[in-house]
């Protein structure tokens, strides 16, 4: 692993990052281990093949985490000491996708952003609104890890 990706971090896989708008129909999953050991559960066939939990690291790894963070309500975690992790999102559940939706959006995806310490955000560009389903804002919002290297984008839809 080079010094980017360490700096970057590892975590486990939460979210398929191609589809990130499913994120409801997504939890862990078991994958070949390299280590060689089986991991069985009880609810699970037993296989030959040794499982393991999914990890992301680097770049993956940053992309996952801005997700996670987008998607969990701010303050939701604040009983496990991080009061300021999260986004204000969820708050535009039951709002038109009007103006005033997109421009809160934006000030909601810009502040939780701004919390993520390994990411400059480069551009956050939000769907034509006449292109969009009436109940979701959809935005593409693009960073460049502190790292260096190329930009990460993510497109994002949250339904209102």
């Amino acid at each position: 692993m080079t010094t980017a990706e360490q700096r970057l971090g590892t975590d486990l896989a939460l979210t398929r990052l191609f589809v990130a708008d499913e994120w409801g129909a997504h939890d862990l999953t078991a994958e070949p281990s390299r280590r060689g050991r089986r991991v069985v559960a009880a609810t699970v066939p037993s296989t030959s093949d040794a499982t393991d939990l999914a990890t992301l690291t680097g770049r993956q790894n940053l992309a996952q985490a801005l997700i996670l963070r987008l998607l969990t309500p701010l303050g939701a975690l604040a009983d496990l000491g991080h009061p300021a992790y999260g986004s204000r999102l969820g708050e535009l559940v039951g709002r038109a996708n009007d103006p005033t939706a997109r421009f809160l959006a934006r000030r909601y995806v810009l502040e939780a952003v701004a919390q993520e310490a390994r990411a400059e955000v480069v551009d956050l560009v939000f769907d034509d609104p006449a292109g969009e389903r009436p109940d979701t804002v959809g935005f593409t919002l693009v960073v460049r890890p502190v790292t260096g290297g190329d930009p990460i984008g993510l497109s994002v839809g949250v339904e209102l």
